[in-house]
């Protein structure tokens, strides 16, 4: 069931609809605004919505790269679970 949330990031309150725990959805909000903070220092831009691009451009990168190490992974387990298989047809 979808339940609305409501949380603070920069001291305004956004509603979020979905199956989300709340202390999640809580941890989520406090994760973007501590990003949206580490863009504004490292940037001379003063503009909330450069700074919100930024921030939303550093999270895609984080993404990114989780995914393609995830496939790295993924691929990795793979090979040693073909690995085992026939390691197994040899034994049996």
């Amino acid at each position: 069931m979808k339940e609305r949330i409501f949380v603070e990031i920069l001291g305004r309150t956004y509603p979020i609809e979905g199956d989300i725990d709340p202390l999640e959805a809580q941890a989520r909000a406090k994760y973007v605004e501590e990003k949206f903070k580490e863009a504004k220092s490292n940037t001379d831009r003063v503009g909330s919505y450069d700074i919100a691009l930024l921030t939303a451009l550093n999270i895609t990168d984080e993404l990114f790269n989780m995914k393609t190490n995830y496939e790295k992974l993924q691929s990795m387990v793979n090979k040693k679970t073909d690995e085992l298989s026939i390691i197994i047809d040899q034994v049996l």
